[in-house]
C-alpha cells in the first residue's frame, strides 16, 4: 500500500514537471515563428484553423443552447419572483465568468487537446519525429509553439464569441418569455461589473486552454508505436484535462476570480 501511494506520488509529480515542460518548450520557441520562414507560418495557420476556425460553428451551437437553458431557468425564476434586477445580474455573472469559459474549455479539451495528442503520437508511430532529430530539429519545438499559440487564441476568441452567443440566445428567449426588452438586457454590460465579469471569464478560459495543450503535449509525447499506446494517451488526455479544468473552476471560484 506505502509502495503504490509512493508510486502514485512519485507519478503526479513527474506529470506536473512535465505539464511545466511542455508550456516551457512552447515559449522558448515562439521565437522561431516570428519571423519565420513560409512553413513555419503555414505551421501556425494550419494550427489556427484546426483550433479555431473547425470549431467555431459548434462552439456557436452549443454556447446559444446553453444560454436558453440558463434563461429558462431565470424564467421560471422570474414567474415566481419578480427580482429582475439581480436575477439578470446573476446571469450575466453565471453565463460570462462560468459557464461558457468551462463550455469552451471542455470542448477544447475533448477536440482540439485530443488531436493533437494524436498528432504527436503519429509523428513518434511513423518515424517523423525520430527523422526531425536526425535532421537537428527538436520535434517538441517543431510543433509545440504553433499549437500553444492557437489555444492561447482559441481560449481567447472562442469564449468570447461563446459569451455573445450564449447572451443574445438568452435575450432573445427572456423578451419572449418575459417581455424583457433586448436594450434592457444590453444595458446590464454597461455596468463597471460586467466588464469584469468577461475579464475574467476570458482568464479562466486562458487557463483551461494552457492546461490542456500541456496534458496533450504530455501525453502525446509518451506514446510509442503501439497503437494502444495512442489509444491510452487519447483517452488520458481528455479524462486528465477535464479534472484539470474542473480543479482549476474551482480555485479560481473560491478566489473569487
Amino acid at each position: 500500500m506505502a509502495m503504490s501511494a509512493t508510486s502514485l506520488v512519485r507519478g503526479n509529480i513527474e506529470r506536473a514537471g512535465l505539464l511545466v515542460w511542455s508550456v516551457g518548450t512552447a515559449l522558448i520557441g515562439l521565437k522561431e515563428l516570428f519571423p519565420g520562414d513560409r512553413f513555419i507560418r503555414r505551421r501556425v495557420v494550419d494550427a489556427f484553423t484546426d483550433t479555431i476556425l473547425r470549431p467555431l460553428p459548434i462552439v456557436t451551437v452549443l454556447s446559444a443552447l446553453i444560454g436558453l437553458v440558463i434563461a429558462f431557468g431565470v424564467s421560471r425564476a422570474l414567474d415566481f419572483a419578480h427580482f429582475e434586477p439581480p436575477l439578470l445580474s446573476g446571469l450575466r455573472e453565471a453565463l460570462t465568468r462560468e459557464i461558457v469559459p468551462i463550455l469552451v474549455g471542455i470542448f477544447v479539451a475533448g477536440r482540439s487537446g485530443v488531436e493533437l495528442c494524436v498528432r504527436i503520437g503519429r509523428m513518434i508511430a511513423s518515424g517523423e519525429a525520430e527523422t526531425l532529430r536526425i535532421m537537428g530539429v527538436t520535434p517538441s519545438s517543431y510543433i509545440l509553439p504553433a499549437s500553444f499559440i492557437a489555444f492561447v487564441a482559441a481560449g481567447f476568441g472562442l469564449t468570447l464569441w461563446g459569451i455573445g452567443v450564449a447572451h443574445l440566445s438568452s435575450a432573445l428567449l427572456l423578451q419572449s418569455l418575459q417581455g424583457i426588452p433586448v436594450a434592457r438586457y444590453v444595458e446590464m454590460f454597461s455596468e463597471p461589473a460586467a466588464t469584469r465579469d468577461i475579464w475574467y471569464g476570458v482568464l479562466r478560459a486562458e487557463v483551461y486552454a494552457i492546461l490542456t495543450f500541456a496534458m496533450a503535449a504530455v501525453e502525446g509525447s509518451g506514446t510509442t508505436s503501439d497503437p494502444r499506446s495512442l489509444e491510452k494517451a487519447t483517452r488520458a488526455t481528455f479524462v486528465y484535462a477535464l479534472l484539470l479544468i474542473l480543479g482549476a473552476a474551482a480555485i479560481m471560484s473560491g478566489l473569487g476570480a
